[in-house]
C-alpha cells in the first residue's frame, strides 16, 4: 500500500534506498503505481513535459485502444479535451490510467537517452535546426536545402516517435497474415495528428525525411530494399507521384520510419536489432 501514499517518483526511489526492508516491499510496486510518480516528477526527471512519457507509454496506450470498443470510445471522449486545449497532458492521463512503467525500463530509457535520443536530436538539429541554419551562406547555396522553417529538434523528434508507437503495431495485420492485431482507425490518426501536428510540424518533419543529413543514416538500411527502392523517389518522399511499384517503397519507407523508439535504432548501427 506505501506506493500510493508516495507523491513522485524522487520520494518512491528514496524509500527504497533507505535499508533492506523497504527496498523489498517497494519492489512489489505495480507498474501503473510507478507511471504515476514518474508522471508526477515528469517536469523534472522527464523532459521534455509531457512528451517524453507520452512517447515511451504510446505503444502500449495504443494497444489498450485496440483491445476493445469501449476503450476507443473512452480515447475518443478523452481526445475531445485535448483537442478542445487539453493538449498532450490527457494522453499522459490516459496512460496514467491504463498504462504503466518499471524502474528497469526507466532504466533503459535513461541509458537511449544519451545513446540513442540526444544523438538524433543532433541529427534533426543538423536538418532542420540551429545547427543547420548557422551554415555559412545558408541562403547562397551553403546548404542544398535552404527553406524558411522554425523547428526546435526535440519537438520535431518526440512527436514522431509518438506517432510510430502508436501506430506501428499497425504494420504487423499487413507483414503477418496471421497477426491478430486491430488496425486503428483513420479517426483516431486524424485525432492524434491534429493534437500534435501543426502545418508547421509537418513541413518540418517532411524537411528533415528529404534531407540529405537524414537519409545519410538510413543509407545501410535502405540498401535492404535491393530492386524495390529507387533513390530519385525518396528524394520527394511528401510529394511524388506513386508509379509503378511505388507502393512497396511507400510500405517500405513507412515500416522504417514509423516505428518509434526501434524505428530509431535503425540510426544507429550498434543498436539495431534483428
Amino acid at each position: 500500500m506505501l506506493p500510493e501514499f508516495l507523491h513522485s517518483i524522487e520520494d518512491y526511489t528514496n524509500l527504497t534506498s533507505t535499508c533492506r526492508i523497504m527496498r523489498v516491499m517497494m519492489a512489489t510496486a505495480l507498474p501503473n503505481q510507478i507511471l504515476r510518480l514518474a508522471a508526477a516528477s515528469s517536469k523534472i526527471f522527464f523532459r521534455p513535459d509531457p512528451l517524453f512519457l507520452v512517447a515511451v507509454t504510446a505503444r502500449e496506450l495504443g494497444n489498450w485502444v485496440r483491445f476493445n470498443g469501449h476503450n476507443e470510445w473512452e480515447f475518443f471522449h478523452e481526445m475531445e479535451k485535448a483537442i478542445g486545449g487539453g493538449g498532450l497532458e490527457v494522453l499522459l492521463d490516459l496512460a496514467v490510467k491504463h498504462c504503466g512503467l518499471t524502474l528497469e525500463r526507466i532504466r533503459e530509457l535513461h541509458l537511449l537517452r544519451y545513446s540513442l535520443i540526444n544523438p538524433a536530436i543532433d541529427i534533426i538539429d543538423k536538418c532542420i535546426g540551429e545547427q543547420w541554419r548557422a551554415t555559412e551562406n545558408f541562403w547562397n547555396d551553403g546548404v542544398s536545402d535552404a527553406w524558411s522553417i522554425i523547428a526546435e529538434p526535440a519537438e520535431t523528434l518526440f512527436p514522431f516517435i509518438i506517432y510510430g508507437e502508436f501506430f506501428g503495431p499497425d504494420l504487423e495485420a499487413f507483414l503477418d497474415p496471421e497477426s491478430k492485431t486491430k488496425i486503428l482507425s483513420v479517426s483516431i490518426r486524424l485525432y492524434i495528428t491534429e493534437e500534435r501536428f501543426s502545418h508547421q510540424d509537418g513541413l518540418a518533419i517532411a524537411h528533415m525525411i528529404q534531407s540529405s543529413r537524414w537519409k545519410s543514416h538510413w543509407k545501410e538500411m535502405r540498401a535492404l530494399a535491393g530492386a524495390d527502392f529507387n533513390e530519385n523517389f525518396f528524394e520527394n518522399w511528401a510529394f511524388a507521384d506513386d508509379g509503378p511499384g511505388d507502393w512497396r517503397q511507400r510500405l517500405w519507407e513507412n515500416a522504417i520510419l514509423w516505428q518509434g523508439l526501434k524505428g530509431l535504432e535503425m540510426l544507429q548501427p550498434h543498436l539495431r536489432s534483428s
